[in-house]
């Protein structure tokens, strides 16, 4: 892969940067563009004054074109974070696991449709008869169980089920307290999952102990093969998480991303204070609109009519101005000082 880097830099007056809140050279820097020749995607940062964070730029990046250093995505479907710098890499959600270890009654294979397919990170995504997930012996009339070891003992929340194929089938969720050595049932009825539908997430009882493993009992008299994919824990929240909430530890371990369900960032903590560092307002088309520190301080991004940003204006009013083209791509960038950097 070919690359290539251009660095600009401005030097703005005192005056421009004594607007600034946050402590900062005279120094006005944009690194790139840097031309990735197999994509043609070109991209750049920029310093945006008045504040302690940088704008990123790559051209066809789609919704992330835009990005900025302390503003992040995540995929909850692939546990995916993309950082501000639009890499993305594998992140699980604190307070949410997979099964590490299954066991069952009785499994159709020693290896497909066995016990262990159960375990692990969903790869069944369709509803089918498929050899990745956990099937029993017999087809039907049968009673049979599937008990699932996590790496983290905690209360559990939440037991969401995947069951691709022939769903409908769990009558029973328990957990298992070592101290006493018996299982607890956390849920007992009747499933009403779909195939359409895929997770069951029965209402459980509150549970009053920490565990790390949870039993599922299954009546195959629901017609046809019944599989399970995988089956994730959730823990009971700490009280700085809200319902409908995930929480990412950053890769350097000193900071908690929190996002809602849909993987939009909501806010950024201290991962030992659990102090706010970055907070997130967006419009209701979903585009990032502001970003305010833990003290308040709030960056402000105005965009035009098609939801493009066009202006950056930091919490002292410093605005950068941000130009594109007729084909949408980045055109220049103006700093608070009115120093333009053209893009052709």
């Amino acid at each position: 892969m070919y690359r290539y880097l251009l660095c600009v830099t401005f030097f703005l007056s005192p005056a421009v940067l004594a607007q600034a809140p946050y402590p900062q050279g005279q120094i006005y820097r944009i690194v790139g563009p840097v031309v990735d020749f197999p994509t043609q995607a070109v991209s750049l940062s920029v310093a945006v004054i008045g504040t302690p964070f940088r704008l990123h730029y790559r051209s066809g990046g789609g919704d992330r074109m835009w990005s900025w250093s302390v503003h992040h995505a995540y995929d909850p479907a692939g546990e995916m974070l993309s950082l501000g710098d639009g890499r993305w890499k594998s992140a699980s959600p604190l307070f949410r696991q997979w099964a590490t270890n299954a066991t069952a009654s009785s499994e159709y294979g020693s290896q497909d449709y066995s016990a262990k397919q159960a375990g692990g990170k969903p790869d069944t995504f369709t509803h089918s008869d498929a050899k990745s997930a956990w099937a029993p012996k017999s087809q039907d009339g049968t009673t049979e169980w599937l008990e699932l070891t996590y790496e983290r003992a905690v209360k559990p929340a939440a037991i969401n089920v995947r069951e691709t194929f022939n769903p409908g089938f769990v009558t029973k969720v328990e957990s298992y307290n070592a101290e006493r050595a018996q299982w607890f049932v956390l849920w007992q009825g009747k499933d009403p999952t779909t195939k359409e539908s895929v997770v069951f997430s029965p209402p459980l009882s509150k549970a009053t102990f920490a565990t790390k493993r949870i039993r599922l009992t299954i009546d195959t008299n629901v017609p046809g093969w019944n599989e399970i994919d995988a089956v994730e824990l959730v823990a009971q929240s700490p009280p700085w998480l809200s319902a409908g909430e995930m929480a990412i530890v950053a890769p350097s371990g000193s900071k908690v991303y929190v996002f809602n369900n849909g993987g939009r960032h909501l806010r950024t903590l201290n991962a030992f204070t659990r102090a706010l560092l970055w907070r997130f307002a967006y419009n209701s088309a979903g585009a990032l609109v502001a970003i305010e520190d833990g003290f308040g301080n709030v960056t402000r991004i105005e965009r035009n009519a098609n939801g493009v940003a066009t202006v950056v204006i930091a919490p002292y009013g410093q605005r950068t101005i941000l130009s594109t083209g007729a084909d949408g791509y980045l055109a220049g960038i103006t700093n608070p000082a009115g120093e333009t950097m053209s893009f052709t």
